[in-house]
């Protein structure tokens, strides 16, 4: 028996070496040279995983091949995670020349594994390795393996890939047949959770880290392969593999992988927010200090600018000259409208566009022009644009071809965008590419005056980090993240050595090499389109939009702080889906941008809107996540100095009127109380609830966004129709003074409009006088709710209300 860190022990028995801590225990099996995962009940999670190396001339390299297989135990160290006792197992196959390194991290008193693969080349010339499994049960020549065992069938199994893919994808089901990322059709992928809705085990896993290697993730199961009929089934199709590119490794040197996370101890939800968490120590994440929201008007702007500065949205007929009229029209708009000018921050700040192809000689003064005007009217001026994508007719791509990367033929290679337009793509390697990509920079921010620069990176998602066996760049050196990693960088270069405060945001991006390149980053694909204007059950309609969203928020402000896209709530969207999409907005924590027509839009609509500013820089949690392909509850901690309470949102997504069922200690309250719950959107006390909330025949293709606090035996603040979180942004404070029997509250209304302050009164109460400093009110008294509606001011407003007992 060997010693380990803290609660770590070792042992050897004959040709098995095991690892384990209070949390879980890992089997290392020398003859075989496969190793298992088991949980703190003895339950083998992942069973006869193995590693495998394939080269450029096809050879096959695995850990379950004959050869001598050993380990060693390594000096306790510690690092960003914790201490941890390092173990190497290392195996040699018969005639090769190579040895493949295991590097397992067993952490103290932690819930987690994280382990890294290598390669070493002992042989006198080089190898060209051409892709590494860092763990791997699926099958092999054909014959089972091992697998996945969450305790219940693959058929109940709901699984979340983080993939770079055209269409957003959350939760999925798993099926007989299921199979995600075969070999020869990979999607880039970083991290992923298996959950079992019958056993309610999780195993989240990803790797660390994106700094050097093309990444990809591989799901299937298949019903035929498993190894034990009688057993319970498993997924036998697993493996976190990186696409290597023929890289060479020299006699005497090792290849590495980059790191990989386990984790099946404790709730899915939290076991993959503490991978976002190592993920972003270890890449240097970065996030915004405040959430804010913008207009975008690119539905409405067709803007011209250079060919080789801009996004290509659109082919040469359809180009239309700048309309800075419509912009004015639009800022103007904004401007004027007090709903949207909140005085405290995370309101409207900044007005966005898109460029579009074309040559015009005029077009720098009037981008200069747009910008000019929007900061004349308070406001920051940001641009959308493809930093590294030019039109494939450009002429800077006929004079200089070698600023582009190249296909294998040596030639500019080119890329159809989704829209159908070709595009070549700068090498941002090549020396002569930076400095144009960084005139081109220096020309937005420091010529025309922008505050914003969000950079759409469509081009590379779908060249380099797609396909990068179909293209050459200039420094071979690179791998095809590296290069990413490098345009990311010279991006960040130019803002910090600019001198004005500007933000570098991104979108269309591969989320796993973006981390720690941006503060701001849209987590799903965008071409352009915006949220709403879809059809509800169009791939990127709504419902499919928001529940991929609800998978994405545990990275904000972790990773980075998550941009929730463009809104359209305007008619002729039904009122039912705009609401769908203003709550999970509300929810999102993120940065939100508005797209409807400001001069068409209607006030009612308006008005909806304006209730989401200031936005919370806090993102809620989807409770049912892993549970349901289409998330329906999501919780939102609301902390303010005098109390706090929750806002849950609760979506039907479907197409018929059904019941909603939650408990309240899946938000984390107590079972044995009770709570007040309210519906903002209808304004509407739905009553007192203990144990759990059922809400009867919710109409489908809508959502409630409730406010639930915990009941006083006094009169007490139920809700507010002011902001989404009903007090945490309006009312600065509230309570009950037992000495004058009043409840007091001081109010601010962050824009000028009026407002309802909504007052829950227990059954031996009548209110009896009510006095207002500020502003005039008007009061409406329907027991057990007594409303307090005040006029429109941006004023302090307070207000005290003496009731008087009926009983005791």
């Amino acid at each position: 028996m060997l010693q380990g860190a803290g609660d770590l022990t070792f042992a050897r028995e004959g040709r098995r070496v095991i690892a384990k801590n209070n949390l879980f225990q890992v089997n290392f099996n020398l003859s075989k040279g496969t190793w298992s995962y088991i949980d703190q009940t003895g339950h083998s999670v992942i069973r006869n995983a193995y590693t495998k190396m394939v080269l450029q001339n096809g050879t096959v390299l695995t850990t379950l091949d004959a050869g001598l297989c050993e380990f060693i135990t390594n000096p306790i160290t510690e690092d960003e995670f914790g201490l941890y006792q390092p173990i190497t197992f290392s195996h040699q196959a018969e005639g090769r020349g190579l040895r493949i390194h295991h590097y397992l991290n067993c952490y103290s008193k932690k819930p987690y594994l994280v382990f890294s693969v290598g390669l070493e080349n002992l042989n006198e010339k080089p190898i060209a390795l051409a892709q590494m499994s860092v763990i791997d049960v699926s099958p092999l020549n054909g014959q089972a393996q091992g697998g996945v065992y969450l305790g219940g069938d693959p058929s109940g199994y709901h699984t979340f890939l983080n993939m770079n893919t055209p269409i957003a994808h959350g939760t999925r089901n798993v099926y007989d047949g299921f199979r995600v990322n075969k070999e020869t059709s990979a999607q880039m992928c970083y991290d992923g959770v298996l959950y079992d809705t019958d056993s309610k085990r999780s195993l989240v896993f990803g790797f660390l880290s994106a700094q050097k290697w093309w990444s990809t993730i591989q799901v299937g199961y298949d019903a035929r392969r498993q190894p034990n009929k009688a057993e319970t089934h498993g997924i036998d199709q697993w493996s976190l593999y990186h696409k290597c590119g023929n890289h060479l490794c020299p006699p005497g040197e090792e290849v590495g992988s980059e790191p990989v996370y386990l984790n099946f101890a404790g709730k899915a939800t939290e076991s993959y927010q503490l991978y976002a968490e190592m993920v972003a120590k270890r890449m240097n994440a970065k996030t915004l200090d405040h959430v804010f929201s913008g207009w975008c008007v690119c539905p409405f702007v067709t803007l011209r600018a250079c060919t080789e500065l801009v996004e290509v949205a659109g082919s040469a007929s359809n180009q239309e000259a700048i309309d800075t009229k419509q912009i004015a029209q639009q800022v103007d708009q904004l401007a004027k409208n007090r709903l949207f000018y909140p005085s405290l921050p995370g309101g409207i700040e900044y007005i966005q566009f898109k460029t579009q192809e074309a040559n015009t000689s005029d077009v720098p003064n009037d981008m200069k022009w747009v910008a000019d005007h929007i900061h004349a009217k308070g406001l920051k001026a940001g641009l959308r644009f493809a930093p590294f994508s030019v039109d494939r007719d450009s002429d800077l791509l006929k004079t200089h071809p070698e600023y582009f990367l190249q296909d294998s033929e040596k030639h500019p290679a080119t890329i159809v965008l989704p829209d159908g337009t070709a595009v070549a793509l700068l090498d941002v390697s090549q020396p002569g590419a930076q400095v144009y990509i960084r005139e081109r920079v220096q020309q937005i921010i420091s010529d025309w005056g922008y505050d914003l620069v969000k950079a759409d990176l469509l081009g590379y998602t779908l060249g380099p980090m797609f396909d990068f066996d179909n293209f050459v760049w200039h420094d071979k050196s690179l791998t095809a993240v590296e290069l990413y990693r490098k345009g990311i960088a010279l991006l960040n270069q130019m803002i910090q050595e600019s001198q004005k405060n500007v933000l570098l945001a991104a979108c269309n991006t591969c989320n796993g090499p973006s981390i720690g390149g941006f503060l701001l980053n849209e987590v799903l694909p965008n071409y352009g389109g915006q949220i709403g204007e879809e059809l509800w059950q169009d791939k990127m309609g709504v419902k499919q939009f928001v529940s991929a969203y609800a998978a994405y928020l545990p990275l904000h402000n972790i990773s980075w702080t998550n941009a929730f896209g463009a809104l359209r709530i305007g008619e002729p969207i039904p009122l039912n889906e705009a609401i769908v999409t203003l709550t999970a907005a509300a929810l999102s924590g993120g940065v939100v941008m508005c797209g409807d027509d400001l001069t068409t839009l209607k006030p009612a609509r308006a008005e909806l809107l304006a209730k989401l500013f200031p936005l919370n820089q806090q993102a809620a949690t989807a409770v049912d996540l892993y549970e349901n392909k289409f998330p329906q509850i999501w919780n939102l901690r609301v902390q303010a100095p005098y109390e706090s309470w929750q806002i849950v949102g609760a979506f039907n997504w479907g197409d018929g009127m059904d019941d909603i069922y939650f408990t309240l200690d899946s938000l984390g309250l107590d079972r044995s109380k009770y709570y007040l719950v309210h519906d903002f959107w209808n304004r509407e006390y739905l009553g007192t609830f203990r144990g759990s909330v059922t809400l009867l025949d919710v109409p489908p293709r809508s959502a409630k966004l409730l406010c639930i606090r915990a009941e006083q035996d006094v009169p007490q603040l139920l809700a507010t129709d002011i902001h989404f979180t009903q007090g945490g942004v309006e009312v600065l404070s509230a309570g009950w003074e037992r000495r004058s029997q009043s409840f007091l509250a001081v109010c601010k209304n962050p824009k000028f409009s009026k407002g309802t302050l909504l007052i829950h009164v227990p059954e031996d109460y009548i209110p009896a006088a009510t006095a207002c400093y500020g502003c005039q009110y008007h009061f409406r008294w329907q027991k057990p709710i007594y409303e307090l509606e005040f006029s429109p001011t941006t004023e302090l407003v307070h207000f005290s209300i003496q009731f008087g007992k009926t009983s005791g």
